[in-house]
């Protein structure tokens, strides 16, 4: 490297011949961020010049080369191949010229706005290629250009770094606002970085790939340089597009990342993810959050930051012409709230039960994780489970919040945590004196307690290196100085042109009172090792993050489940948002049915029409939804099970004000993700993980019907629930509880059709249906009673209802029913499909009849609304006809014993004669004639003991009512019907009190009404005559 160096003489650290040797602790500085393969990064079209000769070069970066170029494969030399990688960046860059056919003004233009915005040059104009002059190209300033040219990296390995971790990135943002080539994805863009510096690191002699912490601590005892590979990803797996990933496929990426030889990761970067939250800093990064998720950066006022969102000057033109290249609407712009004197903005986003899968993957693997771009919500989540897992996390791009300062810089307290846990800190060095980064090393390494910290130099993104230094500390003559192709730098004028220049840097540190400092960053390379290794152990005991993590033996655990989507129904204003994104409230609640056996999750959402500051405005359109859905239930095959309850989060709720025209996706904390202050529960401690929201949908929004393509509308991922089981308690001493099999009764078609022509006409009628099951009064049975109304849609006016009962359940010889444990009564409303069957259970999707009640006792419902033809029955053959049957879970009953009859008393059972013909009804009004009109009969019999106390009567009442005409006539009898035998007395009557009949008569003639059409089982049949075929009423 030339120069006439004697580091020992010179009291230096660097380029020391040797620094390691076998079994000794290792000696060398740590860079734990940079990026070699960017020129691969956001569509080959941001960053120009490859690392090495041999690379891969993107299309249109070489003279508009259409396709990508592997150097290596070139039938040329290496020094072509260099003037290849290095060379003009006005391809790249779509920089003007004649002998630039792909020029891109668009690119030239986010380039230079891009450049400008940051404070740093470009320089891409014709002639201004890199190797061998470098006239214009690397300098301090400058980030749209490579400076990790291998021999750079060779340097500044001589000087003293062991340790390198190399970074895929990418923003697809940038990407597709330049314009640049496939892959435009994170997940393609990383894949393709990762194989790449892989293939780099392996093709020089001076580093080695590692994989493991035992493959570390041997490249670096042979003094190589150690390559360790990692991603610094926006959309890990490509996820952000939909809904929440499952468990499984976030194992399955992370995994996959393993596998490609990827070590060290980042869970969050510039935006949201599904994982987590980003740190807000710069905020021209809200920008692709907006274009990627379809939302702002959810802000919040802190006092721990002074730092405030506020897009200004030139940065406004960049976010119009991003705005418009993803068409998002004029005014589209991110809700900052007014904080007081004393605070900043930060992202209230916090990790997200995603993130805590993720993050257990990669534990459980031994992965290196960092804390990098965390919002203070995310990493405060983040360093709470590194602790209970005792796993080490890094920060290794940093520095420490000063006054002003960003949430994505470091508390001194969250730099103890760090190093407690044995993680490490990389320092950032952007626009960064010598002497600042010395003092920052200082506070760094005392903030941790002493711990070696490494660099974390970022280089080959979009930072600026450090500049020249006050004078010129460097003395050349006796230290080695950098050069390439016809260029040597001199750092004393030009700063930290390119990577090669870092320990030019260094050595400045020493001069001016640093050597401790940077010798003590030659213990990077030892705290790096024992940071992976301790990482790799903690890892088998790290638990693979179940869907249930308190599950016990015997709960039922119910996995992430997701919902929707649903579109609330319009209650106010004309159904268009017009623009405004609306208010938008969700809750989702769990809820235990009355009799313990099924778990319902009940979801709500809300919008109203707002502005951005959140009063109503246009006509205040509006909308409500409620869903409910069954999400756990017992066994059906062990009625005496019941749910005792949940062993987790009940119930979350979010509010937001949508962004107009666009996604909103809102996660649960707190109150609402909007409220100022402290969120109070991680993201494990809340009933749903994400609730995904559309507000305006830039057409008509609120939903006519259940199709929620396009309108507003709600999904909901819940977090995993585990709900525990228990037994019904035992009945008192003396009783038992039997679980009691029945029959299923129908089909019931016999209705009196009150109104209409008995034709539905092909439109799926109105249907009311329930059964009430009762003990009879005996206390030996159990009664089903099924009431049914079928009532035309569609403007016409069939009406059929009917009564039924049948006995379903007789308890043994000897034993009482005490208590009807099941359901006492269900029910169900629902329009029917057009001529079909429906069977309606306890569940259905979303649109279709169910039974909404938690309840054991119906299992379904069997019922044929409009049948394609004649529609309500004229007899009960219900062959074709509207009918209903029932199916019943086992009833549940407890027992008891019959108790003794009284001493003197006993039972007798009689045969009663049939009454006689009772006809001497009253005329109510009209003229006694049906008119051929069978009329609708209403008939009851009640039983029960004389006043003279030996005998038993009947009270038997009728009804007539002419359908159609104005006839109507009724009657009331009473009749003894058995006397006891001389001597005996009646103590209590056992049979049934009553039995009743609502029917409309058929024509002329007798009609036999028997059950189930006769109900209360105290009569067996009545005959009835209805219209006679000439004067009826008596």
């Amino acid at each position: 490297f030339g120069g006439a160096w004697d580091p020992v003489a010179e009291g230096s650290s660097l380029f020391l011949p040797h620094l390691n040797a076998p079994d000794q602790p290792l000696r060398g500085y740590v860079d734990l961020h940079t990026h070699p393969m960017s020129h691969l990064a956001f569509g080959g079209k941001v960053f120009h010049g490859a690392p090495d000769a041999s690379s891969l070069m993107p299309a249109g970066t070489w003279r508009c080369n259409e396709e990508a170029i592997e150097l290596d494969r070139l039938d040329l030399s290496e020094e072509e191949r260099t003037a290849i990688a290095l060379g003009d960046s006005n391809s790249t860059h779509g920089g003007p010229g004649d002998d630039n056919p792909c020029g891109d003004a668009l690119r030239d233009t986010l380039i230079n706005v891009l450049t400008m915005m940051l404070g740093a040059t470009n320089e891409h104009a014709p002639g201004s290629g890199g190797y061998p002059s470098f006239r214009s190209w690397p300098t301090w300033d400058d980030f749209t250009h490579q400076h990790m040219w291998v021999d750079w990296v060779r340097r500044t390995h001589a000087s003293g770094m062991r340790v390198l971790v190399a970074l895929a990135h990418h923003n697809s943002t940038l990407a597709r606002v330049a314009q640049g080539d496939d892959p435009l994805d994170d997940r393609g863009s990383g894949d393709l970085q990762v194989e790449q510096i892989i293939a780099w690191a392996e093709r020089a002699d001076f580093m080695e790939v590692a994989y493991t912490p035992e493959q570390l601590r041997d490249i670096v005892s042979r003094d190589k340089l150690a390559i360790v590979v990692g991603v610094e990803l926006d959309d890990m797996g490509n996820f952000n597009a939909g809904a929440p990933p499952g468990d499984a496929e976030i194992r399955r990426e992370i995994k996959r990342l393993y596998d490609k030889g990827v070590r060290y990761i980042f869970p969050v970067h510039l935006t949201d993810n599904h994982f987590g939250g980003t740190a807000l800093y710069q905020d021209i990064f809200s920008v692709a959050n907006r274009a990627q998720l379809g939302r702002w950066l959810d802000l919040d006022c802190s006092t721990e930051v002074g730092h405030r969102y506020g897009l200004e000057g030139e940065e406004i033109d960049i976010v119009a012409a991003v705005l418009q290249f993803f068409d998002l609407a004029d005014g589209d712009r991110p809700a900052v709230p007014e904080c007081l004197p004393a605070e900043g903005h930060v992202n209230q986003r916090r990790l997200t039960r995603p993130g805590y899968v993720a993050l257990n993957e990669m534990m459980r693997l031994g992965m290196m994780i960092d804390v990098d771009h965390m919002s203070i919500a995310t990493i405060s989540d983040v360093l709470d489970l590194a602790q209970d897992e005792e796993y080490p996390v890094n920060s290794g791009h940093n520095g420490p919040r000063g006054v002003g300062g960003t949430e994505n810089a470091r508390t001194v307290e969250q730099y103890a945590r760090i190093a407690a846990l044995g993680g490490m800190a990389g320092l950032g060095w952007e626009h960064q004196t010598a002497r600042g980064f010395m003092e920052k090393v200082r506070a760094v390494r005392a903030a941790m307690g002493g711990a070696p910290v490494g660099f974390g130099t970022d280089a080959n993104s979009l930072v600026l290196s450090p500049p020249p230094p006050a004078g010129t500390p460097i003395d050349y003559s006796r230290f080695p100085q950098a050069s390439l192709g016809l260029r040597t730098w001199d750092y004393n004028e030009e700063g930290v042109a390119h990577y090669g220049l870092m320990p030019d840097y260094l050595r400045e540190v020493e001069l001016i009172g640093g050597a401790e400092d940077v010798d003590a960053l030659f213990d990077g390379a030892e705290r790096f090792a024992q940071m992976w290794a301790r990482s790799v152990e903690a890892s088998a005991d790290v638990v693979e993050l179940g869907a249930c993590p308190h599950a016990e033996p015997g709960d039922l655990c119910v996995p992430p489940t997701t919902f929707g989507p649903y579109c609330p129904r319009g209650v106010a204003g004309d159904r268009e948002f017009d623009g405004h994104g609306p208010r938008m409230t969700a809750t989702a609640r769990l809820e235990l049915s009355d009799d313990q056996r099924r778990l319902y999750v009940v979801m709500s959402m809300h919008a109203l029409e707002v502005d951005q500051d959140g009063d109503v405005t246009g006509d205040g359109s509006e909308a409500f939804g409620e869903w409910r859905e069954l999400i756990a239930e017992v066994p059906e095959d062990d009625p005496l099970a019941i749910i005792t309850g949940v062993v987790s989060p009940t119930e979350s709720t979010v509010e937001v004000v949508s962004s107009a025209a666009g996604f909103q996706i809102g996660v649960p904390g707190g109150e609402n993700t909007t409220t100022p202050g402290t969120l109070e529960r991680n993201a494990l401690e809340e009933l749903v993980s994400s609730f995904t929201l559309v507000g305006d949908t830039g057409g008509d929004d609120i939903s006519v019907d259940a199709d929620c393509g396009d309108d507003t509308r709600m999904t909901v991922a819940l977090n995993p629930i585990t709900v525990r089981f228990g037994r019904l308690p035992e009945p008192p001493p003396g009783q038992e509880r039997v679980v009691a099999p029945v029959r299923g009764i129908g089909p019931f078609c016999d209705f009196p059709i009150r109104r209409g022509d008995a034709e539905f006409d092909g439109h799926g009628p109105a249907i009311s249906a329930t059964v009430r099951v009762a003990v009879t009064p005996d206390n030996r049975q159990v009664t089903a009673t099924v009431h049914f109304i079928a009532a035309e849609t569609g403007g016409g006016d069939s009406y059929g209802e009917g009564t039924f009962e049948e006995i379903i359940y007789t308890a043994p010889d000897g034993k009482l029913i005490a208590s009807l444990d099941s359901t006492a009564e269900v029910g169900i409303e629902y329009v029917a499909d057009a001529a079909g069957f429906q069977i309606i259970g306890a569940i259905g999707d979303e649109g279709q009849p169910r039974i909404e009640d938690g309840q054991n006792l119906v299992r379904e419902f069997r019922i044929v609304g409009d049948t394609g033809g004649p529609d309500l029955s004229d007899d009960a053959d219900c062959g074709d006809d509207t009918r209903i049957s029932v199916e019943f879970h086992p009833l549940l009953l407890t027992l008891v014993d019959a108790p003794e009859p009284p001493p003197d008393t006993f039972e007798v059972e009689v045969e009663l004669p049939p009454t006689s013909w009772l006809c001497d009804l009253r005329l109510v009004r009209g003229d006694r004639e049906f008119g051929g009109n069978g009329p609708h009969i209403v008939a009851s019999v009640f039983v029960g003991p004389g006043l003279d106390g030996r005998s038993v009567g009947a009270r038997i009442q009728l009804r007539a009512e002419e359908a159609p005409g104005d006839t109507i006539a009724e009657g009331t009898w009473i009749q003894p019907i058995w006397t006891a035998p001389a001597g005996q007395r009646v103590v209590e009557l056992l049979s049934p009190p009553r039995a009743a009949a609502d029917f409309t008569s058929r024509g002329h003639g007798l009609q036999d009404i028997r059950p189930p059409q006769l109900i209360g089982g105290a009569a067996q049949r009545l005959e009835i005559y209805g219209d006679t075929a000439g004067t009826d009423v008596s």
